[in-house]
């Protein structure tokens, strides 16, 4: 009998290497990719559209951590305090992340897109 539980994400924190830095990310399910839609789609042309560096936003809600001490989150962000990666907000981990080298970001993307794809298989 087939397994369907292979139908639902897993929600364990998946942890992944980019150029020797390890980062941990929960797997984004259906329903948070729902709740986002209303950030990351735009009409167009009455066509819904998506905006995918919107889209990467949203995503990177899940980065659950990152190989960075609070001493260097605190000067890229200019805080007054050390603060760890788990106690910024979305707006301040976004604000960080993107102050990375952009080949650094991108990969850390591609890493984040290939752990939330599906293993593709033959549809019926």
């Amino acid at each position: 009998m087939e397994d369907l539980r292979r139908d639902f994400v897993n929600e364990e924190i998946v942890k992944f290497q980019v150029e020797g830095r390890e980062f941990a990310y929960k797997p984004t399910t259906a329903g948070e990719e729902n709740e986002w839609m209303n950030e990351y789609i735009k009409i167009v042309d009455d066509k819904m559209v998506p905006d995918l560096s919107q889209l990467n936003k949203c995503k990177f809600r899940n980065l659950v951590g990152v190989p960075y001490e609070p001493q260097i989150i605190q000067e890229v962000l200019h805080l007054t305090m050390l603060t760890p990666w788990e106690n910024l907000d979305y707006q301040q981990k976004w604000e960080f992340i993107g102050k990375l080298h952009s080949a650094l970001f991108d990969k850390i993307v591609k890493a984040i897109r290939d752990i939330d794809s599906p293993v593709k298989k033959k549809i019926d």
